[in-house]
């Protein structure tokens, strides 16, 4: 766990990896975790999924209990693996992605073979994502930044 740093944010706490590969530009699709998401109880089957660690744990603040995972927007590739077994890269670059997205958000979870036994994995347009995703969780990069600051301006 000495990879990660943990950071108190909103009454949650964030856990943020150390060092972070941005992806060379942005996809056409990212994943949401809505608030359906539990984290599988501590061992959340989308984690392991993701082949770039864009996903991460979100622990409540009391308890220091694992209470869902955020999706890192600037590190998702869009490869859908964490939202189904049977929608994979070969699939999603094919045909118009906004179509796509809500195919996607449409399918039963039997059909799609989704990784989340809850369903908590929304698939939306890059942008319309990363706007979605602030309905959920903060994106912890995102928050950390400085602010700058406005004195001196006028």
């Amino acid at each position: 766990m000495e990879n990660y740093e943990y950071v108190e944010i909103e009454e949650m706490i964030y856990s943020i990896p150390r060092e972070v590969k941005p992806r060379k530009k942005e996809p056409p699709l990212v994943v949401v975790m809505n608030d359906q998401c539990t984290a599988c109880s501590g061992a959340p089957m989308c984690v392991p999924q993701c082949p770039v660690d864009c996903i991460h744990l979100v622990y409540e603040k009391h308890t220091r209990r694992p209470d869902r995972v955020y999706v890192d927007t600037d590190v998702c590739i869009g490869c859908l693996n964490c939202f189904s077994f049977e929608v994979r890269p070969k699939h999603i670059n094919k045909g118009d992605p906004k179509e796509n997205a809500e195919k996607y958000n449409n399918m039963d979870l039997m059909k799609k073979k989704g990784v989340c036994p809850w369903d908590a994995i929304e698939v939306h347009l890059y942008e319309e994502g990363v706007g979605r995703s602030k309905e959920f969780y903060v994106q912890p990069r995102e928050a950390l930044r400085p602010v700058a600051s406005k004195e001196g301006s006028g």
